[in-house]
């Protein structure tokens, strides 16, 4: 499983990533999510979530403390109006 692996690949995703400007944020769309409608995930301290299944543990304890960003999430749902769109504010998890 090349992420997880230290070959020609993850290097050159590596490099790319220390190559490009930090980014204020990133928006990720995620159709595994189990929710009735839209959902912006709204929470200072979202949890890593490992939406997939059958692959080696070491993915599964792979953890990815991101910080949320409240506000653009409130900005995100003004964007997308006027699709409903509901602030998910972690109590699924």
């Amino acid at each position: 499983m090349n992420v997880l692996e230290d070959n020609r690949y993850t290097r050159a995703w590596r490099a790319l990533g220390e190559s490009l400007p930090r980014p204020k944020a990133i928006v990720a769309v995620s159709a595994h999510w189990y929710t009735r409608g839209t959902a912006v995930t709204a929470m200072e301290k979202p949890k890593t979530i490992h939406d997939f299944g059958g692959f080696p543990q070491a993915l599964f304890d792979t953890r990815y403390p991101a910080p949320g960003s409240p506000a653009l999430a409130a900005q995100l749902q003004q964007i997308l109006a006027p699709v409903p769109v509901t602030a998910d504010l972690g109590e699924w998890g």
